[in-house]
Formats: structure tokens, sequence, C-alpha cells
């Protein structure tokens, strides 16, 4: 290993006391860590935003030319109209292809500044 470390240019030590004591490095790095650490402030426990109560409503319209999605209507709500999509279906109820208009559903509502109402994990009601 030497020889190979002559040929390649790599400078040879005669033993590892030359590097000086490898705790050397350690020391260096908590030192480093210890200026960096963050204060032991405590911090406040983050909550999560409460959903709205689940709300019930009746399919209003349905689009079954592909695009899969609808709109619920509501009265417990400011927009009459609330937008869904097939992947809002709780996995556990009908299919997208076997909703009717009138289908009486249960969902969570859920708002958004740009897009308004929407409905999230809708259960079809028999």
């Amino acid at each position: 290993m030497k020889a190979l470390g002559l040929v390649l240019g790599i400078p040879q030590y005669q033993s590892d006391e030359a590097l000086g004591p490898p705790y050397l490095l350690e020391k260096e790095i908590m030192d480093l860590t210890k200026m960096f650490k963050k204060p032991d402030v405590p911090v406040e426990e983050i909550k999560e935003p409460e959903l709205p109560n689940r709300i019930q409503g009746k399919i209003y319209h349905l689009d079954k030319k592909g695009k899969g999605f609808g709109f619920i209507e509501s009265d417990k709500l400011p927009q009459k109209r609330i937008y869904f999509l097939w992947k809002s279906l709780s996995h556990n109820t009908r299919e997208f292809s076997q909703l009717k208009i009138g289908d009486v559903v249960e969902f969570t509502p859920r708002h958004s500044k740009e897009k308004g109402w929407s409905a999230l994990r809708i259960q079809v009601l028999d």
C-alpha cells in the first residue's frame, strides 16, 4: 500500500502519531455543535385546525363524460353548490359511475380562497 501511495504521489506518514490523536477532530466537532445549538426554549404545541362537522346534501350535477366531477347542493354552507371530484368519495361507498342526481350524501366541507367550497370524504347515504 505504501508503494502505491508513492506512485500516485500521496504523501506518506510514518505513523498515526504524526496526524495527532484522533479525538481532536471529534472535540472540534463537539465545540462547533455547542456553538450552533438552539437554545432550550419550550416549543408550543402545534394544533391542527379542526375540520368542520360533516354535513348532508344532495348530488346536484354529475359530469360522467370522463372528467369525474360533480356538485353537491346544501343549504348549510354559504355557497349552495359544493364541488367534488371522484377521488373525494370514501372507499367504502359507491363508485362515481354508480352515483345518481338526487342521491343524499354526507361529506366534510373544505374552503379555499381561490376555489371556494369543496367536499371531502363523501359517503352516500342509502
